[in-house]
């Protein structure tokens, strides 16, 4: 283990409702961190890239402590940047990502997690079809909310969802999810989006919108069980599909799906699945 990689954070939370360790950092406190058939890499990715991008802080020379490490090893290491990791690491590396880009053949995808979202109230009815409050940082945002704007019970607030936010959009955020049966959760940056967890949180059913996909747990899970998958050519018909999967009773399927399985969304079943890739 190395343990000059291991940085506090430096910056706000994010996303905004976060209070606890990000991915790296549960993982590092929770894992067996024992019988692997791989040596860890015990970075904390997420701190020493927010660290360097957000606070200007950049006291840790990564590459240096890497290039420490035996080249033809076996390491594994766990990262929730959209970057994955952008030093060099040892070629038979395996990397259990969240964000999804620069992926090769040794990535295995994670979910973006954050800590469990304080005050919802999962009883409000469901009186909007579906809702998206955030940035508009990927040209797919843009497409979604131009073929949904003006259409019945779909409420799209593009905001600058910034590491700090103001209170109404924080406010503004909770109570369209708690009100829709839909999240619209467009990548952005990254390939996938916190919206997949936080659908899970407040009883709604996703709908991923990317053109490329990147899903965590799919040889566990079949994801149209769970989320209305969109490919970019499908945007423009998308109000039109979702009205169709509430009349004809799919998305109470899918939400009941989804409340019988929230612990996938949960840090400790992503420790629990990145150990028994491990064995």
């Amino acid at each position: 283990m190395i343990g000059s990689l291991r940085p506090s954070s430096r910056t706000p939370p994010y996303p905004f409702y976060h209070n606890g360790p990000h991915l790296e950092e549960f993982f590092f406190e929770h894992a067996n961190k024992e019988g692997y058939n791989r040596t860890y890499i015990d970075a904390f990715w997420t701190n020493i890239y927010s660290n360097r991008s957000f606070a200007g802080i950049n006291d840790v020379d990564v590459q240096s402590e890497l290039d420490k490490l035996d080249p033809n090893g076996a390491y594994f290491t766990v990262c929730q940047n959209d970057d994955g990791v952008l030093e060099r690491l040892p070629k038979n590396t395996l990397k259990f990502m969240a964000g999804g880009n620069n992926t090769d053949e040794l990535t295995i995808p994670i979910p973006l997690l954050a800590s469990p979202i304080q005050g919802i109230d999962l009883n409000v009815p469901k009186d909007l079809l579906a809702s998206f409050v955030g940035s508009n940082t990927h040209p797919l945002r843009a497409e979604m909310h131009k073929a949904l704007r003006g259409k019945d019970g779909v409420s799209i607030q593009m905001k600058n969802w910034a590491l700090s936010i103001p209170e109404q959009s924080s406010r503004q955020f909770m109570e369209l999810s708690s009100r829709s049966k839909f999240m619209l959760a467009p990548r952005g940056y990254g390939k996938t989006s916190f919206r997949l967890y936080e659908a899970f949180q407040f009883d709604c059913v996703p709908v991923y919108i990317s053109d490329s996909l990147y899903l965590p747990y799919q040889d566990a899970i079949d994801w149209n069980d769970y989320a209305v998958l969109v490919s970019p050519d499908q945007v423009k018909d998308l109000g039109a599909t979702l009205n169709e999967i509430v009349s004809n009773g799919t998305f109470e399927r899918m939400l009941n799906n989804i409340r019988q399985n929230k612990h996938l969304f949960t840090m400790g079943y992503m420790v629990e699945y990145i150990e028994n890739k491990l064995k």
